[in-house]
């Protein structure tokens, strides 16, 4: 990966994104924020390496299901993911990720719809992952790695 100079806190998220380029494996979502707010909206990719602190014993899992690529445009990060309803706009979604420590379930993280319009979400309650054990429909979202400009 070529440095880009000035790079500083980017270059964790952009070793990410190269990743992805490579990869299918979503065990690059499963990361946790401890000290984060329940109310806070975060962008799927870690911003920085102190996030996967608590990873581990993650296992991708791949079975026939066609998948579609990660795309990052500028409505943020594309992914098709299997969500579940929790709790009002809150959703689960399933990673392709098998949870230890019996790998009889799917990692789980939640995320908040932000828009109806255009499929928008961001990652909440970053505390800790959960375990799905059936997964729901698959369905298509954007998350921004940032939240977007607001002002003049």
């Amino acid at each position: 990966m070529p440095m880009v100079y000035g790079e500083g806190r980017k270059a964790f998220v952009r070793l990410q994104e190269e990743i992805m380029k490579h990869s299918d494996d979503q065990s690059l979502f499963a990361w946790t924020l401890p000290s984060a707010s329940n109310d806070s909206h975060y962008g799927l990719l870690a911003k920085e390496p102190k996030y996967f602190v608590n990873f581990g014993g993650y296992m991708p899992y791949h079975d026939w299901e066609l998948t579609v690529s990660f795309l990052v445009s500028n409505k943020g990060l594309r992914i098709d993911l299997h969500l579940s309803p929790y709790d009002k706009d809150i959703y689960v979604a399933a990673l392709t990720c098998l949870a230890p420590p019996h790998y009889d379930g799917f990692l789980g993280i939640f995320l908040k719809r932000v828009s109806a319009d255009d499929h928008q979400y961001a990652k909440v309650r970053p505390q800790s992952l959960c375990k799905v054990t059936s997964r729901e429909s698959i369905v298509k979202v954007y998350v921004r790695n940032s939240p977007p400009a607001i002002g003049p």
